[in-house]
């Protein structure tokens, strides 16, 4: 099992009713989840390069995480509370 299977249980989550976010401005470019995601996100680690593009464009840290060459070198972490330490990774 993955370090962030492991985890996963300890993320905080949030939830936005599919009817209020098909109605922001974004929603024909992105589509539902991906909007969702732009609305309650502050920091982010997808696979989605035009999500992680724009998100990084609005000011969130996001990080692609298929183009990470520490991903990809093994050197990316999770810190002991299970945040996503981002800033450290950039």
């Amino acid at each position: 099992m993955s370090v962030f299977a492991e985890g996963v249980d300890r993320l905080n989550e949030f939830y936005l009713q599919s009817k209020e976010v098909v109605k922001t401005e974004k929603f024909t470019k992105f589509g539902l989840t991906d909007c969702g995601i732009i609305n309650v996100a502050r920091d982010v680690i997808t696979d989605d390069l035009k999500l992680a593009h724009y998100l990084q464009k609005i000011g969130i840290d996001a990080i692609n995480f298929n183009n990470s060459p520490l991903w990809m070198e093994g050197k990316w972490a999770i810190a002991p509370d299970l945040s996503y330490n981002m800033r450290e990774i950039k």
